[in-house]
């Protein structure tokens, strides 16, 4: 189990720490929480969780208190957590390996862990309750980049049944980032339970994402009286308990975990000391916007001039704007190598990177902007937020929301977004990863937001021609295929490391007299033809083909019995598949498969199969459509879409029946 705080600041990331609750005692109506390190035999005793006996654990408890406290020059965030597990099975074992991240940014501006206590108890063969104790130089630290570290640390004699309980303080100087709390985990939660007081000087932005019912909400005053330079003042007092929180499930087809879960985030929103005025944090996208141009090492590298002269050479002859953009894009992709780096600002000097040729998305991205600029054509960068990075919150402008640049470009009134990331991606198409929402145009003079969503599908067209050769004992189907969009550009990724098959949600075939057409011509369809053969027993009197060769789906991806989030594809899918079979003369068709037409309410996903035998022509002849009109699905259409994926699989699962004439 890996307790991981998410990111809040470009410089300084936040500080998801816990505590350790010391004497505090926490109680909840009607739900006395039991004192750290003191387990019950009822407890103990328990061989699943009642309301999801198959868990492999469950949180017992996960308690938090934050709270501010004046060290005489500034304000510290004291952040408290105690947490008790039980598990139950071997697979659950994983959460005995426990790692809190903490942020050093300077000797003097830095988060510390202090007092972890951790313990794992077990119900011995002799009935008695024992604790093992993690001890203190069992506690090790680790650098996991340039500011950032964790404590690490496994419990000991872990078992089935074993519950394991620890708790910690964390103090940090980083008022900015008072710690989301997340309420759900990847297994059931009985209680969760998030305590802030937060001083008058300090407002937050607080939004509960995914949490429906609170089982316990309060804000209050808190009767305690303090005083900050003469100035006398009280907390207020917020509560927040979400009880019986069901597991998570990774699903497929989603963005990220974290734009799913049961989640309380804040934001700090402005700063108001006595007699000081006030401090914004929370300003507008357009601030943004202008201060990424103004103070990053992106934006104070837009319009350096080392590439004038490349430019000039390269769009030399040129007839039109759009020849010149293509020019440039194919040149930074097929000259300058990504690292594999998903990051907002470059990490070479101009300089270096044009020496390494290689640099993470911020450096070829931002060469790109510069040669596009210098060919006198209208470019803007663009910011957005990686699919697994999460989706876009617009009630937060905050920088630190993007982690990654592209560039918005504008040619003869039409507008592309380009990534020069990959040498294969066709002008005018992102990798699939971009494919979340929207991203911020950085324009000087007004927000603007452009949609990453371009109308680029995955669409192919397939056509097999099936024989059957009794002398040399096989079935051959030779096959054309046309592919364009997300799939040419898959299928082109394997062709060109010379693989014979097809794997990218492609059935893994070996292919033969394999001929490739427009291999390099990344805005031409990828059409390829090749045979497939397969043995047939010798001279059989019964024969069964399966006559889906590619595109097929063996396991619904969709497992869970219902789910409360949409299901995102990320890109719209047309797949064509036509079949014909070419029966022996002294056999007749018995069985084909039988025709289906499934579809969501809002025609968004849809399912077709037309299925045909013509006796005269001793012909066989089927033709399926699988469609994703719009790429995210809403969470109501969950069960019929799930339905569709299980007639698809019955349907591909079906065959077709030759039986030997008398």
């Amino acid at each position: 189990m890996k307790i991981i705080t998410n990111k809040k600041n470009l410089l300084m990331v936040t500080l998801t720490v816990f505590t350790s609750l010391l004497n505090i005692h926490f109680s909840a109506v009607g739900n006395e929480i039991p004192e750290f390190g003191k387990i019950s035999m009822e407890e103990i005793s328990a061989k699943n969780y009642e309301k999801d006996k198959s868990a492999e654990a469950v949180y017992l408890y996960d308690i938090g208190k934050a709270r501010f406290l004046y060290t005489g020059d500034r304000f510290k965030i004291i952040f408290d957590r105690r947490v008790r597990i039980q598990i139950f099975k071997k697979e659950g074992f994983d959460q005995a390996n426990i790692e809190l991240p903490y942020y050093v940014e300077g000797y003097s501006s830095k988060e510390e862990i202090l007092d972890i206590e951790a313990y794992t108890f077990n119900l011995e063969e002799d009935g008695a309750i024992r604790r093992y104790e993690v001890h203190e130089n069992e506690i090790y630290n680790e650098k996991s980049t340039e500011k950032w570290y964790s404590k690490k640390f496994t419990f000991p004699n872990i078992k089935e049944g074993a519950i394991i309980e620890y708790k910690y303080t964390v103090t940090s100087p980083f008022i900015f980032n008072l710690n989301d709390w997340q309420f759900q985990y990847e297994i059931p939660v009985k209680w969760s339970e998030f305590f802030v007081k937060l001083p008058p000087f300090f407002e937050y932005m607080m939004t509960a994402k995914n949490v429906g019912h609170f089982h316990i909400k309060k804000q209050e005053e808190d009767h305690e009286r303090k005083t900050f330079r003469g100035y006398e003042y009280s907390d207020m007092d917020f509560k927040w308990v979400k009880k019986d929180v069901p597991a998570f499930k990774d699903e497929s087809y989603i963005t990220t975990r974290k734009d799913y879960l049961a989640i309380m985030e804040f934001q700090l929103s402005r700063v108001t000391y006595p007699s000081q005025g006030t401090h914004k944090y929370l300003e507008s996208w357009d601030k943004v916007a202008k201060d990424f141009l103004l103070l990053t090492d992106f934006g104070k590298n837009m319009g350096k001039k080392h590439s004038k002269k490349t430019v000039k050479a390269l769009i030399a002859g040129s007839s039109n704007n759009l020849d010149k953009a293509k020019k440039v894009y194919d040149y930074v992709k097929t000259n300058f190598k990504w690292n594999g780096k998903i990051r907002m600002l470059p990490e070479n000097s101009t300089k270096d990177f044009l020496v390494k040729k290689e640099g993470n998305s911020a450096d070829i991205n931002l060469e790109l902007y510069n040669m596009l600029l210098h060919a006198g054509l209208e470019v803007k960068p663009v910011l957005i937020s990686t699919r697994a990075h999460g989706q876009i919150n617009k009630n937060y402008p905050f920088i630190d929301k993007f982690n990654y640049p592209l560039v918005f470009i504008q040619v003869d009134n039409k507008e592309y977004l380009l990534d020069g990331t990959h040498d294969l991606l066709p002008f005018g198409m992102l990798p699939d990863y971009c494919m979340n929402g929207q991203g911020l145009i950085l324009d000087k003079k007004k927000l603007l937001w452009a949609n990453l969503d371009r109308g680029t599908s995955f669409k192919t067209n397939t056509t097999v021609f099936m024989t059957i050769n009794f002398e040399e004992d096989k079935i051959t189907s030779s096959i054309i295929r046309e592919s364009t969009g997300y799939a040419a550009l898959y299928e082109r990724g394997l062709l060109s490391t010379k693989s014979k098959t097809f794997n990218e949600g492609l059935t893994p075939i070996e292919m033969d007299d394999l001929v490739v057409t427009d291999l390099e011509d990344l805005e031409a369809p990828l059409t390829t033809t090749f045979k497939l053969n397969q043995e047939l027993e010798e001279s059989p009197d019964m024969i069964y083909i399966n006559p889906f060769l590619l595109d097929v789906v063996e396991k619904n991806p969709l497992k869970a019995e219902k789910r409360t989030y949409p299901i995102d594809y990320g890109y719209r899918k047309n797949q064509k598949y036509q079949f014909s079979l070419a029966v022996p003369e002294n056999y007749e068709i018995l069985e084909i498969p039988d025709p289906r037409n499934v579809t969501l309410h809002d025609k968004s996903v849809s399912f077709s199969l037309v299925s045909q035998k013509i006796e005269a022509l001793g012909v066989v002849q089927l033709v399926y459509f699988f469609k994703i009109n719009k790429p995210l699905v809403d969470a109501e259409n969950y069960t019929k879409l799930k339905e569709i994926y299980t007639q698809l699989i019955s349907a591909q699962s079906s065959h077709i029946v030759l039986k030997k004439k008398k």
